[in-house]
């Protein structure tokens, strides 16, 4: 999953994304995408809560609008 951009409507935080097939989804949270839930969008990127097998808990994972390292030029 690839954060393209993110985008304020009104109150509610949006956000565009590309999956590993190419296919664009706009996004907000307690969306359900594939194996995952919108915990989050914020300014810098989206939370998910990544399914687990049942009686696990669900793993959160942070997706940044800029890769990590990449500065703004």
């Amino acid at each position: 999953m690839t954060v393209r951009g993110i985008v304020k409507a009104g109150p509610t935080m949006l956000a565009l994304i590309e999956a590993p097939n190419k296919q664009s989804y706009t996004i907000r949270a307690k969306d359900r995408l594939f194996d995952a839930t919108v915990v989050a969008v914020a300014a810098d990127g989206v939370v998910f809560a990544e399914q687990q097998d049942p009686g696990m808990a669900s793993s959160q994972v942070k997706k940044s609008l800029r890769p990590a390292g990449e500065g703004i030029r």
